[in-house]
C-alpha cells in the first residue's frame, strides 16, 4: 500500500527539534515508524486520513503485508498481517515539523532514531521487500522463531501457558514445545499460529 501526503504550510506542529523549520536530509529518504502493538493498519489508515486533511507533504507510506493462516475459534482463516510487525515505512524529505506530525498520530510510538537523529532505511532494502511481495513467494511465520526461544500459547487449550520451543517443522507448520507443568516437562505439538515469542 502506498499513499502521498501533503502538509499545510504555515501551521505550527510543535516540532521536536526546535521552533525553526529544519530538514534532516536534502532528498527524500525512507524512515521506519514504530507503532504500538498491532496498530500498523490503524496507523496507516489515520495517516491516510491526513491526506484528505492535507496535513503532510510529499510523503509516501509503505505497509508490507503478507497473507497467512490464522486460527479463529475452531477454524482457520486467511488474513493479511504486517510482514514487519510494529513498523510502517515512510519516504519523505523529513523535517522536524513532519516528525512531530507523525509521532502525534494515535498508534505511533516513535520514529526510529538514534541520538535525536532519524535513522534512514536504505532504498535497496525497500526495493527488496517490494520485489519479494510482487513475486508472490509464500511467507512462513515460523521464520521468526528460534529453537530454545521462550514462547507463550495464545490460543487453544494451552492458552496462557509459557514454554520453550524445541523444534520447528517447516513442512507441517508445527512446533514442538516443552511446557513445564508441576515440575515436569510436557512436550507437545502445537500450530505455529497458536504461539507467540515472549
Amino acid at each position: 500500500m502506498t499513499k502521498t501526503f501533503i502538509k499545510t504550510p504555515g501551521v505550527d506542529h510543535n516540532p521536536p527539534h526546535n521552533n525553526d523549520l529544519y530538514f534532516y536530509s536534502d532528498e527524500p529518504l525512507w524512515y521506519a515508524l514504530y507503532t504500538r502493538s498491532r496498530a500498523e493498519k490503524k496507523v496507516y489508515q489515520l495517516l491516510n486520513n491526513k491526506i484528505e486533511n492535507q496535513v503532510l507533504q510529499e510523503m509516501h507510506l509503505f505497509l508490507p503485508l503478507q497473507r497467512v493462516m490464522s486460527r479463529w475459534a475452531d477454524r482457520l482463516k486467511e488474513v493479511d498481517k504486517p510482514l514487519f510487525p510494529g513498523y510502517v515505512f515512510a519516504q519523505t524529505r523529513l523535517s522536524n515539523y513532519m516528525w512531530r506530525e507523525l509521532v502525534i498520530t494515535p498508534g505511533v510510538a516513535n520514529l526510529l532514531h538514534r541520538n535525536a537523529e532519524p535513522l534512514a532505511i536504505p532504498q535497496k532494502d525497500i526495493d527488496a521487500i517490494q520485489q519479494i511481495l510482487a513475486s508472490k513467494i509464500p511467507f512462513s511465520p515460523y521464520i521468526l522463531f528460534k529453537e530454545g526461544q521462550k514462547v507463550i500459547a495464545k490460543r487453544g487449550p494451552l492458552q496462557g501457558i509459557e514454554g520453550v520451543l524445541q523444534k520447528i517443522n517447516p513442512k507441517t507448520s508445527k512446533l514442538v514445545v516443552n511446557f513445564p507443568i508441576l515440575n515436569r516437562s510436557v512436550r507437545t505439538l502445537i500450530d505455529v499460529w497458536d504461539v507467540e515469542p515472549i
